[in-house]
């Protein structure tokens, strides 16, 4: 299936998303799979022109495929971390290594606001400062 959409050769197809990103380490990178499981899969494109022609070219070969047009997401900037917050960890979005701002924009629309915590023991702590989405390394 991957190889017939990459046969089309459009230049708006930027890549699926599993191969368009990859931990800054290899300790975050089950975090980061489990995290996104649900999106890894997906087809990232550039625009609507290029999503209207994957999608009729999906169809016509009866390839079931989710498509996200990466101009739908814009940068999210509104997170940010103090001193204190980062002795407990980081933002998984700061984890993750991406080909490009478009990419990144997407990521961060599916991780979000989800903080990667060091240590299991710093949970009670971050659920006070507010935390809600949390993931550890194991």
């Amino acid at each position: 299936k991957r190889k017939k959409i990459k046969e089309m050769c459009l230049s708006g197809v930027i890549g699926f998303l599993n191969e368009l990103i990859q931990p800054r380490s290899p300790i975050y990178e089950l975090a980061i799979q489990v995290s996104l499981n649900h999106a890894l899969g997906y087809l990232v494109v550039k625009d609507e022109d290029t999503a209207e022609l994957c999608n009729k070219f999906l169809v016509e070969n009866k390839i079931s495929q989710e498509v996200i047009v990466a101009e739908h997401y814009k940068e999210n900037n509104s997170i940010s971390l103090t001193n204190k917050d980062s002795q407990y960890g980081t933002y998984l979005i700061n984890l993750i290594e991406t080909k490009n701002q478009d990419v990144k924009n997407v990521i961060s629309f599916f991780v979000n606001k989800t903080f990667y915590c060091k240590d299991k023991s710093y949970i009670p702590i971050l659920h006070e400062m507010g935390y809600k989405n949390l993931i550890l390394q194991d």
